[in-house]
Order: structure tokens, then C-alpha cells, then sequence
């Protein structure tokens, strides 16, 4: 009976080319909840469903999902009170600059000892609360590691070593262990960043890629979910001679569950999975389901994530690509491929500024040759290192760094102070005046130079 319920509802797909309204209506909920002034959009989005569709129920069903998965993840239920604790902790990550501990619950602590992840320890901690935002543009840490399940911090006062529990981490830290000691530095900042989701390049280096907005390359996404999917594909067709499809899924999941569930990893594989199972049952989700499905399924299990920048960027461009040939007005190839690349910068551009403060105005007119470039080639590079670890590609990655360096410091860089909140909202609102003249293939100068 349930089997055949199931079947029912795997053939025919509810809420097909209409999820979307469902996924809006939990972005306009979680962005009231940090801006009040959204409630308005949102009473008046509800309104707007009422009439148009029959679909209230199920966002209002919806909603307390989230907001109870909200209340479950807060800070204020799940924090320490401050001072001192002694106990039992084990090691549960451990990066250069910090370690997490866990005991109860997760406390970030910054890593004043040669502490590894599954080390277990007895220690005596000054916990204390994260600092609070001081004006509405400035980093807020809270939600930043609330998104990552940690809501305390603290100092190791003292403490003792008393084991070592292998764990998923402690694996993974004896595999970069592996490869530091096989390979120079910069080739090992590489293979970490582009396959383990470690961005721990110099700073003169990270602040170039983020210039020239090509950032994207350094983080693990959609198109490194599918280069690898192709290549797992691949070596079971050769070894087995059959479809591997659902076995190289399988394999990309214990990879991202591996690495610690990178949130543009996760959107790249929901992505992955639902266009599969998708070619199955009478009716078929669009590209715009699966994007909403996507976002409502990470909503649901950790609300928090929808403030984490690699979230709010990775949906931003996903949503531009979905929709790149509605806006695209030209024929040849590479005007096309370069517009396109154009639409995904200024869709994000304003958060772009936020986290830097500046941006290249070259840089925005030559990203897409670096990313072209640099995503063609560079990935299936650091792949070779990763299978074939030797300190000879050292130099690649030597003159690839001045070169990146170089560029970033003879472009034009626009310093740019934060922005309020009301500008971004007039930003977007042009954008999207922007997004839908292109549809409406309306190719007027005027609306360009509105929007620029």
C-alpha cells in the first residue's frame, strides 16, 4: 500500500513548475526574520497566493518546518553560559587557526596547541559568547557558525591528552598530512582548496581570484561535482561495461559527506540527483524545481546556511544559469558565453562589495577569459596532482600566482564603503527591471543605461 503511494507520488510530482512559490515564500520568511521590513513583502506575497493558487497551506505547513528547524538551531537555546568548564572534549575539526570541540556541543577554539582532529582531552575552558553585530553591515560571526553547528567559543585554560578516536576527520587530516609531505607548498594550497574545500591561500593570492571574480574556481561547486561525476562515470563503464550513474552518485556522496558538506557542494549534487531521478515517472520537475527543491531541502535541515555567503552566491548564479538563454541576445558563441558570464557578476556584485569593499572594473570585463582559462584547465591539473602527487608542478602554480597577482595590481580597483541596505534593494530591483526587459527580448539602450 505505501509502496504503491509512493510509486503514485514519484510518477506524478507535486507542485510541478510551481515550487518555486513555495521556496519564495521561505526566503521572504527567513529574510524577515533578520529584516523586518520584509514582513510587508511577505504578507503581501501571501495575499498575492491566496488568489493565484491553492498553495497557502502548504507554505504556511512549510514555514513552521523551517522556523521550527530554526528554533531547534538557535543560538539562544544551544549557547553556554559564560565561564569556566572542565571535561572530557574530543577534537572534532581542526583547522591552522582554530580547532572545534565538542563535548555536549560544539565550542570554536582557537588553536593554541598542536591539538588534531579525533583527539580526546581533558580540559578546563573559559567559554565565552560571540560578539555581537555593531552596525548592519558587519560580519555577523553568530549566524556565520551558527550555519556550521557551533554556537560557542572559548580558551583552553589546561588540558591533558587521554586517546585518540579515529574518526571521518581524522582520516582526512592524515590524507592532507600525505599530500603536505608530498607535495611544495603552493601545490598542496591548491589540491586542498580545489578537492577538500580548505581556502587557505596567501592573501595576496585569495584577494586576486576575488578581484578578478573568478573565486568560484578556488570552491567546490557545480563544476567540479560534474567533472568528477563524469570521471567516476567513466572508469565504471570501462571496468564494469555497464551505466554507472547511480554508483558515481553514491561515490559523490560519501565524497562531500568526506570533506564536511561544503554548502555549494550539497546545491551542486541536489542538483545532480533530482535531474537524474527526474528522467523518471509520467511528469518531469523544470530546472526551476530542482533549484527550489535544492533550496528547500537545505533550508530545512539547517535554516541557518541561507545567511552564509557561499549560499546566498552559489543560488544567486545557479538561478542566472538556469535562465541564460531566456536572457541572451546574441548568436555568435562567445558573445554569448562572455554576456552570460557578465549577468552572473552583476547578479552578485553587491555582496561581492560587502565581503571586500572594492572591485575591479577590468577585472569584471576580463573574468570571463581567466575563468574560461582557469576552469578548462586548471581543475583537471590539480586532479593529475591528486592522483599523482610529486613536487614537480610546484612552479605551475608559482608563475600562475604572479601572473594572477600582477594583473590585480595594475586593473583599476574601485574602493567601495559598505552599502545599505536600501541601495542593495534598489540594485536588485533594477537588475531583475534588467533580467526581464532581456526576456521580453526589449533590447532598449535606455534600460541599460538605467540599470548601469
Amino acid at each position: 500500500m505505501y509502496h504503491k503511494a509512493l510509486k503514485y507520488i514519484f510518477n506524478n510530482k507535486p507542485f510541478c513548475n510551481d515550487v518555486f512559490f513555495l521556496c519564495f515564500a521561505v526566503g521572504l520568511l527567513l529574510l524577515s526574520i533578520k529584516l523586518p521590513i520584509f514582513f510587508l513583502f511577505l504578507f503581501a506575497y501571501l495575499i498575492f497566493i491566496y488568489k493565484k493558487t491553492k498553495y497557502i497551506f502548504p507554505i504556511i505547513l512549510l514555514s513552521i518546518g523551517v522556523l521550527f528547524s530554526f528554533y531547534l538551531q538557535s543560538n539562544q537555546r544551544l549557547q553556554m553560559e559564560e565561564g569556566i568548564y572542565e571535561g572530557v572534549f574530543e577534537v572534532v575539526d581542526s583547522k591552522e587557526n582554530y580547532i572545534v570541540l565538542k563535548e555536549k556541543r560544539n565550542i570554536l577554539v582557537y588553536n593554541q596547541f598542536s591539538l588534531k582532529s579525533g583527539d580526546i582531552i581533558e580540559a578546563k575552558i573559559e567559554i565565552s559568547k560571540f560578539k555581537e553585530k555593531r552596525y548592519s553591515s558587519d560580519f555577523d560571526r553568530t549566524s556565520y557558525y551558527a550555519s556550521k553547528r557551533i554556537y560557542n567559543q572559548g580558551k583552553i585554560i589546561s588540558f591533558k591528552s587521554i586517546g585518540h578516536k579515529v574518526s571521518t576527520l581524522s582520516i582526512r587530516q592524515k590524507i592532507l598530512e600525505y599530500y603536505q609531505t608530498n607535495l611544495k607548498e603552493k601545490s598542496y594550497a591548491y589540491v586542498k582548496a580545489c578537492f577538500f574545500g580548505i581556502v587557505e591561500l596567501e592573501e595576496e593570492v585569495q584577494e586576486a581570484y576575488s578581484s578578478l571574480f573568478i573565486s568560484h574556481i578556488l570552491t567546490i561547486s557545480g563544476v567540479h561535482i560534474l567533472f568528477l561525476f563524469h570521471i567516476f562515470n567513466f572508469l565504471f563503464q570501462k571496468i564494469f561495461k555497464k551505466e554507472g550513474s547511480v554508483f558515481s552518485i553514491g561515490i559523490l556522496f560519501g565524497y562531500i559527506w568526506f570533506i564536511g558538506f561544503p554548502v555549494s557542494a550539497i546545491r551542486a549534487f541536489l542538483f545532480l540527483v533530482l535531474s537524474y531521478f527526474n528522467r523518471f515517472g509520467i511528469v518531469k520537475y523544470t530546472k526551476l524545481d530542482i533549484w527550489s527543491i535544492s533550496f528547500l531541502i537545505i533550508i530545512l535541515i539547517n535554516p541557518y546556511l541561507f545567511y552564509q555567503m557561499s549560499f546566498i552566491l552559489s543560488f544567486i548564479i545557479s538561478f542566472i544559469l538556469i535562465f541564460k538563454d531566456e536572457f541572451n541576445c546574441f548568436r555568435i558563441k562567445f558573445m554569448k558565453s562572455f554576456f552570460v558570464s557578465m549577468l552572473c557578476i552583476f547578479s552578485i556584485l553587491p555582496f561581492i562589495i560587502q565581503m571586500n569593499h572594492q572591485f575591479s572594473l577590468l577585472g569584471i570585463l576580463l573574468s570571463f577569459i581567466f575563468s574560461f582559462i582557469l576552469g578548462k584547465y586548471l581543475l583537471p591539473f590539480i586532479f593529475i596532482i591528486l592522483v599523482f602527487p610529486v613536487s614537480t608542478y610546484e612552479y605551475v602554480f608559482i608563475i600562475l600566482d604572479r601572473i594572477l597577482i600582477s594583473l590585480n595590481q595594475i586593473f583599476f580597483v574601485c574602493k567601495v564603503p559598505s552599502l545599505p541596505t536600501i541601495f542593495i534593494l534598489i540594485y536588485y530591483f533594477l537588475f531583475i527591471f534588467l533580467l526581464l526587459t532581456l526576456a521580453s527580448k526589449q533590447y532598449k539602450i535606455k534600460y541599460f543605461v538605467m540599470f548601469f
